[in-house]
């Protein structure tokens, strides 16, 4: 509560538009990935995101709501670790993005 400068507002941590488009006192969002190994160290992602930022808990769903949804790539960089390389396709209601990773986020 207060006047929070905006670096310390809440975010959609998703994919599919630039982190901090979306900032407010509250946030909410729900993640669905799918993973599947497929052949040897290659793998695929398919994934959809759901969230709602506004002024409060109370008021959450009378303010912005935003889906994305994609595709990726994965290549398990060491065969004894469990560390993947990836690229990832978002599509989000106003943006496209393309990102390149390291590991997984969760």
């Amino acid at each position: 509560e207060g006047n929070a400068p905006f670096y310390l507002l809440s975010d959609l941590d998703m994919r599919g538009f630039p982190r901090g488009k979306y900032l407010d006192d509250t946030s909410a969002s729900v993640n669905l990935e799918w993973r599947n190994k497929f052949r040897g160290r290659w793998g695929a992602v398919a994934f959809i995101e759901y969230g709602e930022i506004g002024s409060s808990f109370e008021t959450l769903s009378d303010g912005q709501s935003v889906t994305s949804y994609g595709v990726g790539l994965r290549w398990q960089a060491i065969k004894s670790k469990q560390l993947n390389l990836g690229v990832d396709f978002a599509f989000s209601d106003d943006e496209d993005a393309i990102y390149l990773r390291i590991g997984e986020s969760f």
